[in-house]
């Protein structure tokens, strides 16, 4: 009757404003993102995109540590062109890294049960 009726409008009513606001939230979301959008080219057509145009990547330095091409993969089962599983052995064998695999394990341990190094500061380097 008259409480059903003005329960059923104050329930359109808020549906109405959690309709608008969730309208105006996604507005305030799509402008956003075109200023941003627009911003980021204007600027990486005035400056350039750093990790592309900067001068030092066009160098073609190698990796100070890692490893020399792509890992070495098992005869195994192709998936989208490439070997499913690493040749772990064959794949350290062509790592420059200076610390063995268990040395670093080991070292790693250490410096977790020193409590990263506040019980023993030699461990900090």
């Amino acid at each position: 009757t008259a409480v059903s009726a003005l329960g059923s409008v104050v329930d359109w009513a808020a549906i109405t404003a959690h309709l608008g606001v969730d309208l105006m939230s996604a507005c305030i979301y799509v402008a956003s993102a075109g200023i941003i959008k627009v911003l980021t080219t204007v600027t990486d057509t005035i400056f350039g995109k750093p990790s592309i145009d900067a001068p030092w990547s066009r160098l073609g330095r190698p990796a100070r540590y890692g490893l020399s091409g792509d890992p070495v993969f098992t005869e195994s089962r192709l998936f989208d062109g490439r070997q499913g599983e690493i040749d772990v052995k064959a794949t350290l064998a062509k790592s420059t890294f200076p610390v063995p695999p268990e040395e670093l394990v080991t070292v790693a341990k250490d410096f977790l049960a020193s409590g990263f190094g506040l019980t023993d500061g030699s461990k900090i380097a």
